[in-house]
């Protein structure tokens, strides 16, 4: 009898730590904004493509004097932390029928992807109402912090990089 008592509430524990599990799945997931874009050359993307990975993501548009002022320091920190696992990518919005995105980052020496014509993701997923904007997302997926600020001296951009990238060599 104390034999199969046991069993039971092994079973119970059990069971409850997987139910507490899928809970915390459940609401991880619920963090995780789903999206889905594609480059210029057509290759899709979302945000299961950069899962277990820090991830900046930049809101722009080749139209934005801000944005053009900022993804200089973003394309020095792609570059320092790029080894470590950060991945920095650039969603284009509001872009005229002949613009080129990925040719205009590049022209400016910008190496991180562009993903084009992503004006719906950049505001029904993100709540983008302007650029630029700069989403720091955990490498589970989560969005850490946004901010609209363009200037290249402040610090934070780089602090939080860094942080994204202690959280995933956790």
């Amino acid at each position: 009898m104390q034999k199969l008592l046991m069993i039971i509430i092994v079973s119970v524990l059990a069971a409850a730590s997987v139910f507490a599990d899928e809970s915390n799945q459940q609401q991880l997931d619920k963090d995780i904004p789903r999206w889905s874009l594609q480059n210029q050359q057509g290759e899709w993307f979302n945000e299961a493509s950069y899962l277990g990975k820090p991830l900046i993501i930049s809101v722009w548009g080749t139209w934005c004097h801000y944005c053009k002022r900022l993804h200089p320091e973003l394309q020095r920190i792609y570059e320092k932390y790029n080894d470590d696992g950060l991945e920095i990518v650039a969603i284009s919005v509001n872009e005229q029928p002949d613009a080129n995105p990925a040719e205009e980052l590049l022209s400016r020496g910008i190496t991180f992807p562009t993903l084009v014509n992503g004006d719906d993701v950049a505001v029904n997923v993100f709540d983008a109402f302007g650029t630029p904007l700069t989403l720091f997302v955990r490498p589970d997926g989560s969005i850490l912090g946004r901010t609209m600020l363009s200037d290249p001296e402040d610090q934070r951009f780089e602090k939080t990089a860094e942080y994204l990238v202690s959280l995933a060599k956790q």
